[in-house]
């Protein structure tokens, strides 16, 4: 026969069961409120340092549709646009380390330390290697009018009259600057640069022909070499350019063996960000400029897609700053420019 449990008991025990059930909400919902949502779980802002436009500017554009369509969000390319790169960098190097905010840049991230006395970052500590985006050669140009029909007859005028030619950058310790500055370096000419507050600017002094000639990236200069307003008399790459495949390199037409200068475009977060996190990142971009769509648009541009660990990138790095500060300290580059 059942025992009649007294309402006492009931009463005792049901306090007894919520007084354990608000015991469990207090201890276990701060614990899942404080569990991090699955990353990307909002946009994420892709910082382009420099103008749209260009080939850094279209490298981001076109893996960031594909990227998009991977993890579900978007990817917004940002153009921050100023100093050489470094304004936007900054805008990187400063934001909160959760991988909401990325970076894609070239040599300018290696070598403004030599160029800039009050760079608001340090490259080597403030940004965490990613991946490598992709590569691209430069091709020297000079505008449709001009004298020289080849790399020969172009050194021989600046042999004999050193200091007279003038190469267009974008910049102090642009690529452009750079290239162009180991070109002469290794051809012991000494020749005038004239900088610009970026490569729209220089281009268009350019085809003015205001200044003699310019080594700039294939994928900026292709639309006005297929149009004739320039001439394009070598590629920097170490063979023929699939797009340019009448154009000697450099190597061969200024007798410079070895001579291989290629633009790179690598992918950074700031400082701190979580290892998960870089590494959800690396895989999406990898995925992304593994796609054929994608491989086609950037070949159509001259730009060859990259890849591979944050490791690859981190190695390129570090043999890119070795490589430029030896050309900058020996030829006094940030001097008198």
């Amino acid at each position: 026969m059942r025992r009649a449990v007294p309402s006492q008991e009931i009463e005792s025990s049901s306090r007894r069961r919520a007084i354990t059930g608000m015991a469990l909400a207090l201890t276990v919902g701060p614990a899942l409120a404080q569990q991090p949502a699955p990353f990307p779980s909002r946009a994420i802002t892709w910082v382009v340092p420099f103008p749209p436009g260009g080939a850094v500017d279209a490298v981001a554009r076109i893996i960031s549709v594909r990227m998009s369509q991977s993890i579900g969000q978007p990817v917004i390319v940002d153009n921050r646009a100023g100093s050489g790169g470094i304004i936007g960098s900054d805008v990187v190097a400063k934001a909160a380390p959760d991988g909401y905010t990325i970076l894609i840049n070239s040599t300018g991230l290696v070598v403004d330390k030599f160029f800039y006395p009050h760079v608001p970052y340090k490259s080597e500590q403030d940004f965490v290697p990613v991946v490598l985006a992709a590569t691209v050669p430069s091709v020297l140009v000079v505008p449709s009018g001009s004298r020289f029909q080849d790399v020969a007859q172009l050194l021989a005028e600046a042999r004999k009259s050193p200091g007279k030619l003038s190469f267009a950058s974008a910049g102090m310790g642009t690529s452009i600057h750079l290239a162009s500055s180991l070109f002469a370096a290794r051809a012991e000419v000494e020749l005038l640069h004239v900088p610009y507050k970026g490569s729209s600017p220089a281009v268009s002094d350019l085809l003015a022909g205001r200044v003699d000639m310019m080594i700039d990236s294939i994928t900026s200069q292709r639309g006005s070499i297929l149009s004739g307003r320039v001439r394009a008399l070598a590629v920097t790459s170490p063979m023929r350019h699939p797009l340019l495949p009448n154009v000697p390199t450099l190597a061969e037409a200024a007798n410079l063996a070895g001579f291989e200068v290629l633009s790179w475009y690598g992918v950074f977060a700031p400082k701190g960000t979580p290892p998960a996190i870089v590494q959800r990142l690396n895989s999406e971009i990898n995925k992304a400029i593994a796609e054929p769509e994608v491989i086609e648009a950037l070949r159509g541009l001259g730009i060859k897609t990259g890849g591979g660990s944050p490791a690859v990138l981190a190695e390129l790095f570090k043999a890119e700053a070795d490589r430029w500060q030896k050309l900058v300290v020996e030829h006094r580059l940030n001097v008198n420019q």
